[in-house]
């Protein structure tokens, strides 16, 4: 959450990736399994948004660093 608002005019899918220095695939597709607009801002996210999008990087970054 803290990496989506740390740039909060920037796109979700931008704001993220670049914060945490992640590939911009691997958070696409936490945006994509929570159903979300990569355009959208992190302001326009509801809390259950955020909750999910946590989640499914969590999840994804968990895979990504067992396969690396």
């Amino acid at each position: 959450v803290k990496a989506a608002f740390a740039q909060r005019r920037k796109m979700v899918l931008n704001s993220i990736s670049s914060s945490l220095n992640w590939e911009k695939d691997l958070v696409f597709d936490a945006i994509k399994r929570t159903k979300i607009d990569p355009k959208t801002r992190a302001e326009d996210l509801s809390l259950g948004e955020l909750a999910s999008l946590a989640f499914n990087l969590k999840i994804l970054k968990q895979k990504d660093e067992e396969i690396n």
